[in-house]
């Protein structure tokens, strides 16, 4: 769906509401979920972790670069449960390690070898205590862990450095035992008892050499890993961040509503003001009739009579206006009203057109051609026992006698007479016919009410008796796709689609409508035609050239009655 910027405005005009409230609720309520959170406080330590020494750059740089894989590695293990079960018991924490992992993390501080241990809690004082408690319990652990590591090699070594010693000292007390004796043999196992003491010695000093060189070593490629900062409790919490989550709640609600009212606005496939009717059905907006407040059914329907000042009857004005100019190069003497369905005010616009028309000076004639629900005798007054369905049975009777003329304007009703049986095949006669041309020879303009154009067929066969249909539509209420089966019902061949008139359209943005098709109109014939409308006195309304529309005015009509 293609979106121009007049029509995005529209929409955000009419749906302003729903923007702001949609704002102010999620808004609204992250204030109030946030504002009822528990306060949390975080402490954070530093540990450093220290690489290995050796001698050769090469592979210090090589053990630096490792450095920083195992401080990833004991981020890690910080927060496993070897690390922090004991603090449980030592720290007596009200709950379980689950719920102190819940509380502590970890992180590395960039390609740096250092860990912040942070730790959340509401109490402050609490906060610091666990995670300089973290901090120092992993200490420990690694360097229990290298103990744990290096332990089996050097107590294999102790064992036999042991073994080595208990051997010197059982040799050395049997050469104490022979060295008094002067027999020949015990003088030769003096000689080799002192030869075995001599490599036990050699042995024992090997071995104690050995056992210095594994304590270096290990000193040397142990990691250490120290506490560079020892966390302090914090003044102010970090959470909750309420004017944070009032403006991410607002913004949501924004989002949520704009996405709503996109849905809203791609599933509602109802008529709106401005839209582009000649793409639709071929023919122009005329004009937009904005919703009367209070409008009670009879008299008052007449609006351009009883509000002359309103908006809607200037709305009127205009449609009578654009009607002129919508004409084009063709007499348009005889103008049928109609609807997609029932109930769209088809008639009241009718009514009020032929008031104004015959307000601006035209001789007219409403013609109520409903013959199943006519309303246009409610509207104006008058009696319905004799009418249009009177003309058509009696072909003698004089039409003017039938209708009935409006004080003070040149303006003649001819209400719908007795209902028929079979209305479509009444007006299918060559009698309402020979009515029409008989009306439009005698007055300027002949206004035909019809009935909705998708309930019965009636409408589409007056269509094909008059020079012009008119549509007239409900804002929010027709379905485009129900006036689009209006525009191809209608025959084009006898009769064309003048235009579409909106009515009932809410709010007060409808009068942005109206000059649209009045200014196009104005255009072409400031440049296609010689002079335009003529200009009205001060306080007058203007008066409008017949042009293509009518031919010259003829004399104000009489009837039967007067009233």
């Amino acid at each position: 769906m293609d979106l121009s910027l007049h029509q995005l405005f529209r929409i955000a005009r009419h749906w302003w509401w729903l923007f702001l409230l949609a704002t102010i609720l999620a808004g609204g309520t992250a204030y109030w979920s946030s504002s009822r959170q528990q306060p949390l406080y975080s402490a954070s330590a530093t540990i450093q972790v220290n690489p290995p020494q050796s001698s050769s750059d090469a592979v210090n740089q090589s053990v630096l670069q490792g450095s920083q894989s195992l401080a990833e590695t004991y981020r890690q293990l910080i927060t496993t449960r070897k690390v922090l079960e004991p603090l449980v018991a030592q720290l007596h924490l009200p709950y379980d390690v689950a719920t102190l992992q819940d509380k502590v993390s970890a992180s590395t501080v960039g390609t740096t070898r250092l860990i912040h241990v942070s730790v959340s809690d509401p109490d402050p004082a609490m906060a610091a205590a666990i995670a300089n408690a973290v901090a120092q319990r992993f200490v420990q652990y690694t360097t229990d862990l290298a103990g744990q590591l290096s332990g089996p090699y050097r107590a294999a070594l102790d064992q036999q450095v042991t073994t080595t010693q208990q051997q010197i000292d059982d040799t050395q007390q049997q050469i104490q035992q022979l060295q008094g004796s002067t027999a020949a043999a015990d003088q030769q196992k003096l000689s080799s008892l002192q030869t075995t003491l001599g490599q036990l010695q050699q042995q024992y000093s090997n071995l104690i050499v050995a056992a210095n060189q594994m304590d270096l070593a290990a000193a040397g490629a142990q990691t250490q890993v120290t506490v560079a900062d020892d966390a302090v409790p914090p003044s102010l919490p970090y959470a909750p961040r309420t004017k944070l989550y009032v403006l991410l709640g607002a913004f949501a609600g924004l989002c949520l509503a704009v996405g709503g009212i996109a849905l809203i606005e791609y599933l509602d496939n109802t008529v709106k003001a401005g839209e582009d009717f000649t793409d639709l059905v071929g023919a122009p907006q005329l004009s937009v009739v904005e919703a009367v407040p209070k409008l009670r059914e009879g008299h008052d329907q007449l609006f351009v009579l009883t509000e002359p000042q309103s908006r809607a009857s200037e709305a009127i004005r205009l449609l009578r206006t654009n009607l002129e100019f919508a004409a084009g190069a063709r007499e348009l003497a005889t103008l049928a009203i109609t609807s997609a369905g029932p109930g769209e005010g088809k008639s009241t616009i009718t009514a009020n057109l032929g008031v104004a028309m015959a307000q601006a000076g035209f001789s007219t004639v409403v013609v109520d051609a409903d013959l199943r629900r006519p309303s246009q005798h409610r509207i104006f007054d008058l009696r319905n026992d004799r009418g249009l369905t009177t003309l058509l049975v009696r072909q003698d009777e004089e039409w003017r006698w039938a209708a009935t003329a409006v004080a003070g304007m040149p303006l003649l009703v001819l209400p719908s007479g007795p209902l028929p049986p079979n209305p479509a095949d009444l007006l299918s006669l060559g009698r309402f016919k020979d009515l029409l041309d008989r009306m439009s020879q005698e007055v300027d303009i002949v206004l035909v009410d019809t009935p909705p154009v998708l309930a019965v067929s009636d409408p589409l066969v007056v269509s094909t008796l008059v020079d012009g249909v008119m549509v007239v539509c409900q804002a929010g209420r027709t379905r485009l796709d129900a006036l689009r089966r209006v525009a191809q019902a209608i025959p084009q061949d006898a009769a064309r689609l003048v235009g579409i008139v909106v009515n009932r359209q809410q709010g007060r943005g409808s009068g942005d409508y109206y000059y649209y098709y009045y200014a196009d109109y104005q255009s072409s014939r400031q440049t296609g035609r010689d002079g335009g409308p003529d200009a009205a006195p001060d306080g007058q309304e203007a008066r409008h050239p017949r042009n293509d529309l009518l031919r010259p005015r003829k004399p104000a009509p009489t009837s039967r009655s007067e009233g």
